[in-house]
């Protein structure tokens, strides 16, 4: 399940955190329509406090982070789940945005509890991606059979929510899935979701910026 906290990151911890993305250095990489970060946790030097501020807020077990990604995005990433690998203990995502234009995230009341993937039925899942370089990584799987998609319900998705979010998405993709709820990119707000749950953009925004933080239970 999803929660919005409100007012949960101030402005000028925003602006901190887009100083240091903005910042070229080891652990930049920039594309053509993708730049993104990796900072380790408690090893490299950057503005961790603001995020784990975040963190001490709105998780509720004893966790650890397993990764910390800064991402900048002109396209709308697919449908995937964040599931982690080698089955660990995950636990929840946390997205906290630093600048949205009309951004937001699209939910599904379905679960993966297996390795992290991308879902897509369709031949080609890049086909709607303008920059081909969004490709799996060496340990993303592309899953085609939604069989063991928890909740999943073998039914034509709805047409009209298509339409107005996620013409992005080869309509293939969604036959089956179920929209738990969108959530708007909002400044100040912190987005926590389960790491087991499909997700993916909507088609709202030319460009967002923000973090997400993976975090595993501590056991």
């Amino acid at each position: 399940m999803v929660k919005t906290y409100q007012n949960i990151i101030s402005l000028n911890h925003i602006d901190e955190l887009l100083e240091y993305h903005h910042m070229d250095d080891s652990r930049t990489d920039t594309r053509e329509t993708v730049r993104s970060k990796h900072p380790s946790w408690n090893l490299d030097t950057w503005p961790q406090q603001p995020i784990q501020n975040v963190l001490e807020q709105v998780l509720n077990e004893a966790y650890t982070v397993e990764e910390v990604v800064f991402n900048e995005s002109k396209i709308s990433f697919q449908i995937h789940a964040d599931s982690g690998y080698d089955n660990q203990s995950v636990y929840k995502g946390i997205i906290i945005p630093l600048l949205c234009e009309q951004g937001s995230t699209v939910f599904f009341d379905n679960y993966w509890h297996k390795d992290a993937a991308k879902f897509t039925k369709s031949q080609d899942p890049f086909e709607h991606v303008k920059d081909k370089r969004q490709q799996l990584s060496s340990k993303d799987q592309r899953i085609t059979d939604y069989s063991d998609i928890l909740n999943y319900n073998d039914t034509p998705f709805d047409q009209q929510f298509y339409e107005q979010y996620l013409t992005h998405v080869p309509y293939e993709n969604l036959h089956g899935l179920t929209v738990e709820q969108i959530v708007p990119w909002v400044l100040g707000d912190v987005i926590v979701f389960d790491r087991t749950q499909l997700h993916c953009a909507s088609n709202e925004h030319d460009r967002k910026i923000g973090v997400t933080v993976f975090t595993n239970l501590l056991v």
